[in-house]
């Protein structure tokens, strides 16, 4: 059994977090072409399934794209 939400899950609540992921996801390795260091499993989890990004990697990407969209 996942240690995590000790086997409970309310299945719309699972659903919208991996819609938003997966739009947060999309964003991020196909628009601004930011892409993980690697997949791992976080505490709690069975299966490796949490993808890593380098944050400063990731913050200098998106303050680029923020200062191109204002100007």
């Amino acid at each position: 059994m996942n240690k995590t939400g000790k086997g409970m899950k309310e299945q719309k609540v699972v659903e919208a977090f991996v819609n938003i992921s997966k739009i947060q996801y999309d964003f991020l390795t196909k628009t601004l072409d930011v892409h993980p260091r690697g997949v791992m499993a976080a505490p709690g989890m069975s299966v490796p399934h949490s993808h890593t990004f380098n944050p400063p990697e990731v913050i200098k990407t998106l303050t680029k794209y923020a200062k191109l969209k204002l100007s």
